[in-house]
């Protein structure tokens, strides 16, 4: 063991056990100390880059497909800086690492979001949080039990190499990606899939008919030519006319205000429509653009 206080002549010092310290094993003491404080800001450049460069992924390809990448791209780095032969090489294995976990983070955070409601989303976000200290927590026995370096490296590859694992065939897109995107078949298959999995529909039930709020055709499961408000939502039940495909509203039962975003439907009910608000069951079915 060496202390700052010795002097840097290697005759008047020798470092025990090279091999179970990436500074032990490069000699980063005295004048190359700076170089292991290197790896940690290497490290968090590579984060900050990830969950930048993947967050947007996220945005444009997909939250799960970003979060395989991250997954990927952090468990393949931290295994290859496992076997690095140099300083050099491991610094950079460790800066993609950073990419990785920063894009996962990201991705994950926003993926587990948009499965559930907002009473939930806290619950979600300081999960997130605890897993990083359960991590942590972790780290230290496994570092006795592995003390090479090189084996911690490999272990700490084996999480993200799980996660992978998990995103690829376990968890599927987000639906409310697909529905901003377009593809509302898939995102009302992901509901359904949700459903059948917390028992609140049976085995038979159909997927649920989605709109998309950037496109005010209704779906083609809503045939009737003419349409009415459930009467669970409002007792007086406007009837609305349907020309090409679309509803507009033509009676009663509506108000709106300009400057919030909920929109009461009759008695005191109350519906959040940040723009449009769909309904379609199989005996009724409505658009209405607010």
């Amino acid at each position: 063991v060496m202390s700052t206080a010795m002097p840097c002549d290697e005759s008047a010092w020798k470092l025990a056990d090279v091999a179970q310290t990436v500074a032990g094993e490069w000699q980063l003491v005295c004048s190359n100390a700076f170089l292991a404080s290197q790896l940690n800001s290497l490290y968090f450049a590579g984060f900050l880059c990830g969950a930048s460069l993947l967050g947007w992924a996220a945005d444009r390809f997909g939250r799960r497909k970003a979060a395989c990448v991250a997954s990927a791209l952090a468990a393949a780095a931290t295994l290859a800086s496992a076997i690095a032969p140099s300083y050099r090489i491991y610094a950079t294995c460790r800066c993609l690492a950073g990419v990785g976990v920063g894009g996962l983070g990201t991705a994950c955070y926003v993926l587990a979001s948009e499965f559930i409601g907002p009473s939930w989303q806290s619950f979600t976000g300081n999960g997130q949080a605890a897993i990083f200290a359960l991590g942590g927590v972790i780290l230290t026995p496994t570092s006795l039990l592995l003390p090479s370096w090189r084996a911690l490296a490999a272990a700490s590859a084996l999480p993200s190499a799980f996660f992978l694992f998990i995103f690829a065939f376990a968890v599927p897109e987000s639906p409310r990606w697909l529905l901003a995107n377009g593809k509302r078949e898939q995102a009302a298959q992901v509901l359904l899939t949700l459903a059948r999995g917390n028992g609140s529909v049976g085995s038979d039930e159909p997927p649920p008919a989605l709109l998309d709020p950037t496109d005010g055709a209704l779906p083609k499961s809503c045939a009737p030519a003419a349409y009415q408000l459930p009467p669970s939502l409002v007792a007086d039940a406007p009837a609305v006319a349907v020309d090409s495909g679309r509803a507009e509203l033509a009676g009663a039962g509506l108000t709106t205000s300009p400057h919030s975003r909920e929109r009461r439907l009759g008695e005191g009910k109350t519906q959040e429509a940040p723009g449009v608000l769909a309904l379609c069951t199989s005996g009724s079915a409505l658009r209405l653009r607010l």
